[in-house]
């Protein structure tokens, strides 16, 4: 907390680009030996993505693959767990090249977060690119269905559809468990080449 210096991250680091994400395999925790190794797999069940780079097989947490793409702030956290929810704050015009964004009346978005840039860009980008917003609402859907109630609370497993993030450039931090050619991710620090439908920018498809 509240360090004097910049401190080294541990773990390995090294960089690599996405093809589609939309085709990496989806496992658990406990599958991955790099994480068992290291962690002694206290959280076996949480879901994670699977995917290989130069014959490594790389396991990337759902939940932090969401939190880099998507946990800016926590209103959009929270938006994300509610069903229908952009729909419901939001309403979007398109009128030929003219696209425009309306906060609608008891929308629970901050006004000052549109004073910065990052932050209408962002919000441009889940709301208007329907690969992002398939991604995004996907989390509120899996989570209507797969919840389980146990006792007094309900419980689930975090799990959502990635958009393709094709050409995208992943920065990461991990364990790498060089018997089992298996590493096991702690964090994306970086993502760049992030493509857009939006008007003006990249565009790819999704399914």
């Amino acid at each position: 907390m509240n360090p004097t210096v910049q401190y080294n991250k541990g773990g390995k680091q090294f960089k690599f680009a996405v093809t589609n994400a939309q085709d990496w395999q989806v496992t658990k925790f406990r599958n991955c030996p790099a994480y068992q190794n290291a962690l002694k797999g206290k959280d076996g069940n949480q879901h994670c993505f699977l995917t290989e780079v130069s014959g490594l097989k790389v396991y990337i947490p759902q939940l932090e693959m969401a939190r880099v793409l998507f946990y800016h702030d926590p209103f959009l956290a929270r938006l994300s767990l509610q069903h229908n929810a952009l729909v419901e704050d939001f309403y979007v015009e398109l009128n030929g090249e003219m696209q425009a964004i309306h906060v609608l009346d008891g929308a629970e978005y901050p006004l000052h977060h549109f004073n910065r840039d990052d932050n209408r860009r962002f919000l441009s980008w889940v709301l208007m690119d329907p690969c992002a917003r398939r991604s995004f609402e996907s989390i509120s859907a899996n989570l209507l269905i797969n919840k389980n109630r146990q006792g007094n609370y309900y419980h689930w497993d975090f799990h959502f559809s990635p958009p393709p993030l094709t050409g995208v450039e992943l920065s990461i931090i991990g364990w790498d468990d060089f018997a089992s050619k298996r590493f096991f991710v702690w964090e994306v620090t970086h993502i760049e080449g992030l493509a857009s439908s939006v008007t003006g920018e990249q565009h790819h498809r999704c399914r």
